[in-house]
């Protein structure tokens, strides 16, 4: 079965602030560590081509965030730069690339800034989700920043190509995940959306419902 990447789809702080109120409501506090802890990745004028999780934020400090390669190469083979955009506070960050590896589809984003205030950050888990767990995936798909999506982790995939564990799951997911997080019930960081499935019918190309990929958490962890 063929895979098409989605286009736009250390040390770990946990830092306590204030809730942050969203236009329409609040946040379910059973996602709001998870949903505050993701930033989608935008041009200058604040439009979304993929989305992130912040794995370290501290006062003085520069933000740093994980997210998909293969987002931060559309924006590089551009020339343009590169922005991030908390949920916790929605404000624009530009940010540059501390680290790529195309292969395993990572990479690490740094602000250029220092933070002045408190914010959020993700805690990795510590180890491998099973099959069968519940799993959200936030991410901004068609651009719809800040988007969750509820499912279950499906299966353990090993890439063929590059040999990287995957996690397939069933959380809805559309071109504009790519780079957001992968969540497990606790609200832990077990992985990195960096593609969905496809198949070719003849001219076309279908999408497999329910059947996104993330980067394991083990392989992300090597990157930070």
């Amino acid at each position: 079965m063929k895979k098409i990447l989605a286009t736009i789809l250390l040390a770990v702080f946990t830092v306590s602030c204030t809730q942050v109120a969203v236009k329409y409501g609040s946040v379910n506090k059973n996602v709001e560590q998870a949903y505050y802890s993701s930033v989608s990745v935008v041009d200058a004028k604040g439009i979304a081509s993929g989305a992130g999780t912040i794995v370290y934020n501290g006062v003085g400090k520069n933000m740093v965030v994980i997210t998909a390669a293969h987002v931060v190469v559309s924006f590089t083979a551009k020339k343009k730069d590169i922005y991030i955009q908390p949920l916790f506070d929605g404000k624009l960050r530009k940010v540059v690339v501390k680290k790529i590896d195309e292969k395993v589809d990572l990479a690490v984003l740094i602000t250029v800034e220092k933070e002045t205030t408190t914010g959020y950050c993700a805690v990795l888990a510590g180890g491998y989700p099973n099959i069968g767990d519940v799993v959200w995936a936030i991410g901004a798909p068609s651009g719809d920043k800040g988007t969750v999506t509820k499912g279950t982790l499906s299966n353990f995939n090993k890439d063929k190509d590059d040999g990287v564990l995957k996690y397939r799951f069933t959380a809805p997911i559309f071109f504009g995940n790519s780079g957001g997080g992968l969540f497990n019930s606790k609200m832990e960081l077990v992985g990195v959306v960096v593609s969905l499935n496809a198949v070719r019918m003849g001219f076309s190309i279908i999408l497999v419902p329910g059947a996104g990929y993330a980067v394991s958490i083990e392989d992300t962890k090597k990157i930070l």
